[in-house]
């Protein structure tokens, strides 16, 4: 069977979307609800795979830059890794450091 170029690119597009879209919806969510971030770096969805722990982090209120890279120092995380890269002892790690924070206490 042979696959067109215009029938790849269409089928990646749809990937895009199957996970930009519900990203989009987590990350609007995190504005009101914290603590979603620490469930998605515990067992984190398909769609989430992918992203670094910075990304997820900065949807939630009041969790900038700085606070973020502060943070994931604190639990020897590297901000840049991607969520399904995380050992479980670092996940661990980086859910106590955030549960003691202002934003998700």
């Amino acid at each position: 069977m042979n696959v067109t170029a215009q029938e790849r690119t269409f089928k990646h597009l749809d990937r895009a979307n199957d996970v930009r879209l519900p990203r989009a919806d987590l990350r609007k969510r995190l504005v009101t609800q914290p603590c979603l971030a620490l469930g998605a770096i515990c067992d984190p969805p398909d769609y989430m795979d992918t992203a670094k722990v910075d990304y997820l982090l900065s949807g939630v209120h009041r969790l900038g830059e700085k606070l973020i890279a502060r943070y994931c120092e604190q639990a020897g995380v590297n901000p840049s890794t991607r969520l399904k890269d995380l050992t479980v002892k670092q996940r661990l790690a980086l859910v106590e450091v955030l549960n003691g924070s202002k934003c998700f206490g």
